[in-house]
């Protein structure tokens, strides 16, 4: 297996999940109303593929709904849709009043290849919405989107005048809940970091060093050969909680890779969630064997906040190389997994990061090289 440098990239979406355990939507039920994603696109090995198919995840419908557009756009130096649907005479969009809820995806009346790092917005508009007739749409709290904001996205922004005036939606910390999927071997769908989710679930509580589950994080199976060299987390510690991360191969009972990081040595915060990566490793994941990329408190105040989210499916928790789930285990190891309806669907604010990948294997990566240069699934 040879393996080729692509960057950084933070594996899943799970580096972002929700601050907070209230879900958050949007109302498109004037005219006026749009909301975006803001994305990048590429591949690890510089080329691109083609955009075929757009979605959004639909919490309600009103009324007799409306024909919406959903439609590929340019974007501004400001980092705002301009306007202008990609494609020109054929352009990449499609008008639609099918909707449910749930994630709905539909094909564009033309496909759009963009260029190796594009920055894109994916936008919903409409001309006949009002407080009778309309859709909601779901959206999710992160950690800190004005920082996805700054260095490029993914993120939300939300209009109510046309798409004359964009505003972040940093203060209230929402990124809108749409899904892109690229005319690939892989067939890939790619979600923001802002995952549409069921539930969201409070892991602090009971979750110490003497605590069952003691180990918590999750389980990704990557579809090719890559080199493991941290985990990314959100996660609020006090100043005296301590903690292993943990990764555990395959069956095995025993991690192959442990760091032992204390809570006081820059990673207290008073108020809101820290973004961690944590270096681990180097080491090479082989392709088609699970790994368990988990925290393991080892004092007994430990964390002060840390929450996991469920699904009704997992199709939000595609990464770019293989779905990932959150696990847990009592400190005598036996693992739960949330990948599968006994267990329900589920991801944890822990993920790997990765510096190579078998690209021969991969055929040639898709990743976005948006936030610290990698896909965020």
């Amino acid at each position: 297996m040879a393996l080729t440098y692509i960057g950084i990239q933070n594996i899943g979406a799970i580096d972002r999940l929700p601050a907070s355990a209230t879900p958050t939507t949007i109302a498109l039920d004037s005219a006026n109303d749009q909301a975006a994603w803001i994305f990048h696109c590429g591949r690890a090995d510089g080329s691109t593929v083609a955009i075929e198919k757009v979605g959004v995840v639909v919490t309600a419908t009103a009324g007799s709904v409306p024909n919406y557009t959903l439609s590929i756009q340019g974007v501004t130096s400001a980092r705002k849709p301009d306007g202008t649907i990609k494609g020109g005479g054929s352009p990449a969009s499609v008008v639609t009043s099918s909707f449910s809820a749930g994630y709905n995806e539909f094909s564009l009346a033309n496909t759009y290849t963009p260029s190796a790092g594009e920055q894109l917005a994916l936008v919903i508009t409409n001309s006949a919405a009002d407080a009778g007739n309309n859709i909601t749409i779901a959206t999710g709290y992160t950690a800190n989107v004005g920082g996805a904001a700054a260095q490029g996205g993914p993120f939300g922004v939300e209009s109510t005048d046309g798409g004359s005036n964009w505003a972040h939606t940093v203060t209230s910390q929402k990124c809108t809940a749409f899904g892109v999927r690229y005319n690939s071997a892989a067939d890939t769908l790619y979600v923001p970091w802002c995952l549409p989710y069921d539930s969201i679930d409070a892991e602090v509580s009971g979750w110490i060093s003497s605590g069952d589950p003691l180990y918590k994080g999750s389980l990704w199976t990557p579809e090719y050969g890559c080199r493991l060299i941290g985990a990314r987390m959100v996660i609020r510690v006090g100043d005296t909680s301590d903690f292993n991360v943990k990764l555990f191969e395959g069956s095995n009972t025993t991690p192959v890779l442990t760091r032992t990081v204390e809570g006081d040595v820059g990673l207290y915060t008073s108020g809101g969630f820290y973004i961690a990566t944590i270096g681990l490793g180097p080491y090479t994941l082989a392709a088609s064997t699970a790994y368990r990329l988990v925290v393991q408190p080892t004092t007994t105040n430990a964390f002060s906040g840390c929450f996991s989210v469920g699904f009704a499916s997992d199709e939000a928790l595609t990464s770019s190389i293989g779905k990932i789930y959150k696990t847990t285990s009592p400190s005598s190891i036996s693992w739960t997994d949330y990948d599968n309806g006994g267990d329900g669907y589920a991801a944890f604010p822990v993920c790997p990061v990765i510096d190579q990948i078998d690209v021969a294997a991969s055929g040639g990566l898709l990743v976005h090289p948006g936030m610290s240069g990698g896909m965020r699934g």
